[in-house]
């Protein structure tokens, strides 16, 4: 929970700085050149930064980077053969940098002007800035939602301690994948079925444990990079819950004790052979079931729970 505040509130930090150091030692700067421009490169100037309300948060870096420039050198070939064949180079550099791609044809407006490096270049301290916001927007909304994620995670009375308390399965699984999006993050793609908004009546933490437990499983499986899939689904007087990964699959030898207390394949640290059994425990005291199929390349667990009527 901390790198998942943290993360964000560093981008907020970090962004609120970029615009800081824009207001104290830049915008003067810009101001000043202004006075000096003619009237057409202030209209040159005017037109470019009016483009950056479209600005978005995409960053290129490293091969992206290069890939993007080079869509842009073949893009806009005529005028960079006509305008800066011997620059190329820095004013790439320059157009990702202020976000001057974002005008399309009229780029060759911005390039005609002798005094284009200059327009450019203060181009990209103010959309440094539109960015910053942006940023600052997003990682806010983020912080927001994980505090709202943890609250609702935590936050229980009597009821959700109660074996009878009404349960949304698709609400808590969802809460807690964004508690986990630090584990899941880039490398993991989760894919969603949620077909069922039916809810059942148990323990709501305990249950919890279950998600938790069959997601931790999941991720060790593929080794925390791949894809997992979530289905939610009707079947009868049942809600059907499948947590499935492309991992390596559990081998058939040991398919027969992994419900065993104590009983595991992690390494040592890394779990006690507790999860499984704790899982079989509670969807029993809810009078569920629990099922699993394993294969080479695909394992899938499937909890069994009884529909509110």
């Amino acid at each position: 929970m901390a790198h998942e505040l943290n993360t964000p509130l560093g981008a907020i930090v970090s962004s609120n700085g970029t615009i800081s150091d824009f207001f104290q030692n830049q915008f003067q700067t810009i101001i000043n050149y202004l006075f000096t421009f003619s009237n057409e490169d202030k209209e040159r100037f005017y037109f470019l930064i009016r483009e950056y309300q479209n600005i978005q948060n995409v960053f290129y870096t490293g091969k992206k980077e290069r890939e993007f420039k080079k869509e842009l050198e073949i893009e806009y070939a005529e005028i960079f053969h006509k305008h800066l064949i011997d620059e190329k180079e820095e004013y790439l550099n320059l157009i990702v940098d202020s976000s001057a791609f974002l005008l399309g044809d009229h780029l060759k407006f911005i390039l005609e002007s002798d005094r284009k490096k200059e327009i450019l270049t203060m181009g990209s301290k103010v959309a440094s800035v539109f960015r910053s916001c942006s940023i600052i927007s997003t990682a806010s909304e983020k912080s927001s939602h994980v505090v709202k994620s943890l609250k609702n995670y935590l936050i229980s009375d009597d009821l959700t301690h109660s074996d009878q308390s009404k349960i949304d399965i698709t609400s808590e699984i969802e809460t807690i994948l964004t508690l986990y999006y630090y584990n899941i993050n880039h490398r993991v793609k989760v894919q969603k079925h949620f077909l069922s908004h039916r809810k059942c009546k148990g323990n709501r933490d305990n249950l919890n444990l279950v998600w938790v437990n069959l997601l931790n499983n999941a991720l060790y499986a593929i080794s925390f990079e791949g894809i997992i899939e979530l289905t939610i689904e009707d079947d009868g007087p049942w809600i059907k819950v499948s947590f499935i990964d492309y991992g390596s699959g559990i081998p058939k030898n040991i398919q027969d004790r992994i419900f065993e207390p104590f009983f595991t394949t992690k390494s040592k640290g890394e779990g006690v052979g507790l999860g499984l059994d704790i899982c079989r425990k509670v969807i029993n005291k809810m009078n569920g079931k629990i099922e699993f199929e394993s294969e080479v390349g695909k394992t899938k667990f499937t909890v069994y729970l009884l529909a509110e009527e």
